[in-house]
Parts: structure tokens; C-alpha cells; sequence
């Protein structure tokens, strides 16, 4: 076996509105877990239990709880193959790590295990991007929707040109009638909406080889959640600058 492979990690860290046990369940219950990471999940809340997420299209993840200290610290690993071709399988962890603070919890989240190849580095760089993202919807549902039923996708478009133009096109759409809870421009913008129930969009932008892509989160809460389906479509017409993708 080969040793001595030199790795890389990312971490996230959130203050979340709510009590250590209420962030520990939103992280071990699967029906919590399904609202702001994965549309379907199904754990086996022990240590050895599998934790298995999937964002539908093939897109899935089976992961091994190799820590559960209820409720401060979850590892979740993977052993995956090396895309370097290296026979021996890379180990990826992602530690969460649920600390008390005056008014809330603190919520670490470190990534780990990534090989320093160019052949991690597409990986390497949308985790370190997405998790922000997901853990920014799970501050906002427990902070105004914390016993509330949540359901969430995303869906994802491209157009030709450049992130600036695309940016000006878009803001001014998720903003419509919406509030903006964050927003770094011209990168994402998060913004809780009224229309069609209570929800959140997340319109996320990135540039590559002269194409604009758009990667868009629906999240509903309460009766909304029975017609996320609809509320997708409807985002999807109302961001017709781009052309849909598959995933």
C-alpha cells in the first residue's frame, strides 16, 4: 500500500439559532437532513449505521458513521477510488462538530481526505463552495422554521456568456417581491419568498470556459412542501435567461 499521500481538508463553521440537541438532530434525523442537504436520505443514527444521501440522477452517497457522540461530534467516511489510478482507496471523512454558545450552537464542519491532485480539485473546490450554501439554508429553517415539514432540490442551467451579464439578469428576478437573507454578488444570492407558501431560493453562479452556469436550491416549509415540484417548475420559467440541464 501506498503511504505517506498528502491530503487536504476545508472547514465550514455557522452559528445556528437553536439549541446543541435541536442542530444534533437536524444532522442525525434523516426527515431533518432531507430539508437542507439532500432531497433523499436515510441514516442509521449509531456508530457503524450507514448514512446514505442521494440528490436523485444517479447522484448518490453511502457513507459509514465512524464517530457518534451524541450531541457533539458526527463522522461520516467513505473509502472511494483514486481517479489518479492509484489502487490504494482515498478516505473521506466529514466531521461535524456541535459546540453550545450564548443564544445558539456553533456548527464546524470539516471535510477531509482530499488527495492534492488535479484530479480532486473539481471536487475539492464545489464542496468547499456548496457546504456554506446548504448549512446557510439549515441556520435560516431553524432560526423561522424550526418543527416545520421542509422539502428541497435544486436544479441547474447554463447560458452562454459572462458571470457579470448573467448576474444582472437574475438579481433582479430572485428579488422580485422576495427578501434578500444573503448575498454575495455576483456569486449567490439567498432569498426567502411568499409565493406559493413559505420558502427559500438559493441562486448560486459560477463562470467556466465562456458559459455561465446557475445552480438554484427550492426549499418549502409546512403545507408548501406538498408542491415543491411546482415551485421548481415555476423557478425554472421565471430564470429563463438560462437553458435547463439535466443533472
Amino acid at each position: 500500500m501506498e503511504t505517506n499521500r498528502k491530503t487536504r481538508s476545508h472547514e465550514t463553521v455557522m452559528e445556528m439559532p437553536a439549541p446543541v440537541e435541536r442542530v444534533w438532530k437536524a444532522i442525525t434525523d434523516a426527515s431533518d437532513v432531507q430539508g437542507w442537504l439532500a432531497p433523499e436520505v436515510k441514516i442509521d443514527a449509531r456508530e457503524g449505521g450507514e448514512y446514505w444521501v442521494s440528490w436523485g440522477g444517479g447522484m448518490n452517497a453511502a457513507s459509514k458513521i465512524e464517530v457518534f457522540d451524541a450531541p457533539h461530534h458526527l463522522r461520516v467516511t467513505k473509502d472511494r477510488p483514486d481517479p489518479g489510478g492509484s489502487a490504494e482507496p482515498v478516505h473521506i471523512a466529514i466531521d461535524y462538530y456541535v459546540e453550545a454558545k450564548e443564544g445558539g450552537t456553533v456548527l464546524r464542519l470539516v471535510h477531509s481526505g482530499f488527495l492534492a491532485t488535479a484530479e480532486w480539485d473539481k471536487e475539492y473546490d464545489g464542496t468547499k463552495l456548496g457546504w456554506p450554501m446548504m448549512l446557510r439554508v439549515l441556520s435560516y429553517t431553524l432560526a423561522h422554521h424550526p418543527n416545520e415539514r421542509v422539502r428541497q432540490n435544486w436544479f441547474y442551467s447554463a447560458a452562454p456568456g459572462a458571470q457579470e451579464d448573467a448576474w444582472k439578469q437574475v438579481r433582479p428576478v430572485a428579488t422580485a417581491g422576495n427578501q434578500v437573507v444573503y448575498e454575495v454578488p455576483p456569486q449567490e444570492i439567498l432569498v426567502s419568498t411568499t409565493e406559493g407558501g413559505d420558502g427559500l431560493v438559493y441562486v448560486a453562479l459560477g463562470e467556466h470556459s465562456g458559459k455561465t452556469g446557475i445552480s438554484a436550491n427550492v426549499v418549502r416549509y409546512g403545507d408548501a412542501a406538498n408542491h415543491l415540484d411546482e415551485a421548481i417548475e415555476h423557478w425554472k420559467q421565471k430564470l429563463n435567461v438560462f437553458q435547463t440541464a439535466t443533472v
